[in-house]
């Protein structure tokens, strides 16, 4: 019985830490996909420096 119930705790916790780890990729993601875009906006909205 105890290995059971040991078992099903080392379970959950793996999943727990699981989902933690892919909520986290996933907001990383996102923003780095955010800052980049809104990094890509400020690039384009500042005038091109004249050559030479």
């Amino acid at each position: 019985m105890e290995i059971a119930f040991r078992l099903v705790t080392w379970g959950l916790l793996c999943l727990f830490a699981g989902f933690l780890t892919y909520g986290a990729a996933i907001a990383g993601y996102t923003l780095f996909r955010f800052y980049r875009q809104e990094f890509v906006k400020l690039g384009q909205a500042r005038p091109p420096k004249a050559p030479g």
